[in-house]
């Protein structure tokens, strides 16, 4: 049974260094991480599909307008002027979004470089040097060390895939708010981009507390663990924060799912009930209370 453990234990040994080595270069490593995101070969192919969006979103503005001015002229515009300024805003955020999108992978890049730098992230790991456990309790130390980088490095590769699909969802995502309760996806879409995008950072600032725990190799288990488990928890906490919190006076969170609409906040501040706007109503209005 002994000889079985050792084993299993050596095999798992020599697998971490390779396995330590596969997560920093593909889940880690600058140029997999945010490069190939910011600039990879899909972005042309991005551009191209961007230059339709914007095509197609401009001529639609300019029908939306001749159609407004149609009904503003029969005095049928009611709820029409609410709308004008929920697609007004969506088609500045379609127009603006992939920019948003490289900008907060540029910050997030910024951020995870002066970390990354200074440090030989290959060789800081040594787990495989370290020894004085027995043998059942090392073997549980290293397969859960193993098992934790091998999470770590699948939850960054597929962090890189989600990114890349939300540069393309990016562009058409502020459509939700042309539809009265539906921004809160648009919220979530931004929410998941900014997440993933500082996960690397937050992944690296637990690596990086590693280095001063040379030899306890339970607490460097849970350095791995933290690192994934890390970016979701703090902004959880972030969002129940938030949640409970009041800006300017309205029950709001912009990483609240269930937010108070920006759309609602502007038209209930505006004297014309925008929902209620009808040819000269207004002006009668203002001339009965005379």
């Amino acid at each position: 049974m002994t000889s079985i453990i050792n084993i299993i234990d050596n095999i798992l040994r020599s697998s971490l260094a390779g396995a330590w080595y596969l997560m920093v270069y593909y889940g880690l490593n600058p140029k997999m991480s945010y490069d190939i995101i910011i600039s990879g070969r899909y972005v042309e192919f991005l551009s191209s599909i961007y230059n339709i969006y914007y095509d197609l979103f401009s001529i639609s503005i300019i029908i939306s307008s001749i159609i407004y001015l149609f009904y503003y002229s029969l005095g049928i515009s009611k709820k029409v002027t609410g709308q004008v300024v929920r697609y007004i805003i969506s088609v500045i955020l379609i127009i603006s979004s992939y920019m948003i999108f490289h900008y907060i992978l540029i910050i997030s890049k910024y951020i995870f470089m002066y970390l990354w730098k200074g440090t030989d992230w290959y060789s800081i790991f040594n787990a495989s040097k370290i020894s004085g456990y027995s043998g059942l309790t090392l073997l549980f130390l290293n397969g859960s060390y193993f098992t934790g980088i091998v999470i770590l490095a699948f939850s960054l590769v597929v962090r890189q895939a989600i990114l890349i699909i939300m540069a393309f969802i990016m562009p058409v995502s502020p459509i939700f708010i042309l539809f009265p309760g539906a921004e809160k996806y648009f919220t979530r879409i931004i929410k998941i981009v900014i997440e993933l995008s500082l996960m690397p950072v937050l992944t690296i600032l637990s690596l990086y507390l590693m280095r001063f725990f040379p030899a306890d190799l339970p607490l460097q288990i849970g350095f791995i663990y933290a690192s994934f488990i890390l970016p979701g928890l703090i902004f959880r906490t972030i969002s129940g924060f938030l949640r409970q919190a009041s800006l300017f006076g309205m029950d709001a969170s912009i990483m609240d799912y269930n937010y108070y609409s920006l759309i609602d906040y502007i038209e209930d501040r505006i004297p014309v009930d925008l929902n209620n706007v009808s040819g000269d109503e207004p002006f009668n209005d203002y001339m009965a209370g005379r």
